[in-house]
């Protein structure tokens, strides 16, 4: 069942930004210039498109591009960086299906097209290579690192959330969807990951639209299913998928929508006016002595900062949000 939340917000205008409050009760809406919260703290030029992003819990970016190149991006030295740097390079020319460097110091590439994913250390320096079991595999479209060492595939052949051991060529879990979930005539999972105890898949529909998020738990029993249709009719579809804390968050167009992963409630935040942004993730959130406000309530008030990365086809763009 999907919830909407009284808390949830809207846009009725591009040129702000809202932020949902909760007093006495009641929703307190503060409306300000998009321009007073968001500020472009620096622009770095990059020479290639961006494919597949992956983030660490430090907050450093693993950005990869058509070639399977990987390029990194250190957050904690971002006033020094001026470029990118080319720390991994494929022996064979191949596109990477996904990155993920969330669960473990271990660097995880999938590749779709040859059925088998690469483990590098977090200097992306190669610790080893593995094919998917074809006894267990019969076509994954989506993989990620499980936390308890194994590997969560997504075999579109059968329909199936599998957790296997590559290694030791162990099945330890499947779970067929098509069975949970008949009225759908077709699955199609191209991104999944294990966060706080759950799996998340997204489901594309026709011409590779974003609609609906799969969540399963460790054991790899299905859970329930968030239907962006239904929280939000009226977006046509939705750009890759991202985590922090306790949310999940999307865009469309120049909007970040935020879903609760337990509760279903929502809040929207317009982003800053750039164009063909392909990619933003959040890397940072801060608290910061406001010393305006201490000066005028004679206590020591905080502000939130957010530090928030954009990428087009040939830039880096940071940002920081200003929530207060």
């Amino acid at each position: 069942m999907i919830f909407l939340s009284s808390f949830s917000f809207v846009f009725t205008s591009e040129s702000y930004i809202y932020f949902p409050n909760k007093k006495n009760n009641e929703i307190v809406t503060k409306q300000q210039k998009i321009e007073d919260f968001w500020k472009k703290t620096k622009e770095i030029p990059i020479n290639f498109t961006p494919k597949q992003i992956a983030k660490t819990r430090t907050g450093n970016l693993y950005v990869s591009d058509k070639k399977g190149n990987v390029f990194f991006f250190d957050m904690q030295n971002l006033d020094k960086m001026q470029s990118q740097n080319v720390i991994y390079t494929p022996e064979k020319i191949a596109q990477i299906s996904q990155i993920d460097a969330w669960q473990t110091q271990e660097i995880m590439l999938f590749y779709m097209d040859y059925q088998e994913f690469h483990l590098l250390d977090r200097f992306l320096k190669p610790i080893a290579k593995r094919e998917l079991p074809k006894q267990f595999v019969e076509y994954a479209t989506a993989s990620t690192p499980a936390s308890d060492g194994n590997i969560w595939v997504w075999d579109s052949a059968s329909n199936s959330l599998k957790k296997i051991n590559p290694a030791q060529e162990q099945l330890f879990s499947q779970t067929n969807l098509a069975t949970i979930l008949p009225q759908l005539e077709e699955i199609n999972i191209n991104f999944m990951r294990e966060y706080q105890y759950q799996v998340f898949l997204t489901f594309l529909e026709e011409k590779n639209e974003l609609k609906k998020i799969f969540i399963f738990d460790l054991f790899g029993n299905y859970k329930k299913i968030i239907d962006l249709n239904v929280l939000f009719p009226d977006i046509k579809y939705f750009t890759n998928l991202d985590f922090w804390d306790n949310e999940f968050y999307t865009f469309f167009e120049n909007k970040l929508y935020f879903i609760d992963i337990y509760t279903q409630k929502y809040r929207i935040i317009s982003l800053p006016n750039e164009n063909n942004v392909l990619f933003w993730t959040k890397i940072e959130e801060i608290l910061l002595e406001d010393k305006t406000k201490k000066i005028e309530t004679k206590k020591i008030e905080t502000k939130k900062i957010e530090k928030w990365i954009g990428f087009t086809a040939n830039k880096m763009l940071v940002y920081e949000l200003n929530k207060e």
